[in-house]
């Protein structure tokens, strides 16, 4: 195959060497802008519009990260120790103006209390929840809100946890 192709090429005239070198240029070319130039150009053009978004989520990442440090600097239980999880509900709730509110509390073991509020506003209710989350590391685990007919009240059956203490 080798000498058929020697073997045209020199049997072939000046013109035509440097017609077909010309289109195998050419071609070359064509292969090299549609197949390597083209694409990168695209990703370039798709990675320019991503920009200013990946921007945003390294910024919100270490945002996050900060939040991070900032929240294991808190006490792992503050103020739990006196009355465990109940007492740091109960002292909570008297402070947000919710204690009238606890119809019912009940601790479950395990770090775990459930409560129940006949009437609270939903605002403080949140608020509240904040407070406990940030202020003594205790989440909530469930919740059941029932709307009632006055505007921005709410009934509640909540189970919150927390460290066992």
């Amino acid at each position: 195959m080798k000498e058929r192709v020697q073997q045209f090429w020199m049997q072939a005239s000046p013109m035509e060497r440097w017609l077909i070198g010309g289109g195998f240029g050419l071609l070359l070319v064509v292969v090299l802008v549609f197949y390597v130039w083209q694409p990168l150009v695209h990703d370039r053009q798709k990675l320019r519009a991503n920009l200013p978004q990946l921007r945003v989520s390294a910024e919100q990442m270490r945002l996050n990260a900060a939040e991070v440090v900032r929240l294991k600097t808190l006490p792992s239980s503050a103020s739990m120790a006196n009355g465990g999880i109940r007492g740091a509900v109960e002292n909570s709730a008297a402070a947000f103006k919710l204690r009238d509110s606890l119809s019912q509390v009940s601790v479950e073991g395990d770090g775990r209390i459930s409560i129940t509020m006949a009437t609270v506003p939903f605002d403080n209710w949140v608020r509240w929840l904040g407070h406990l989350q940030e202020q003594y590391r205790i989440r909530l685990e469930s919740c059941r809100v029932e709307a009632l007919p006055q505007p921005g009240m709410v009934r509640i059956k909540a189970v919150l946890a927390g460290k066992a203490g």
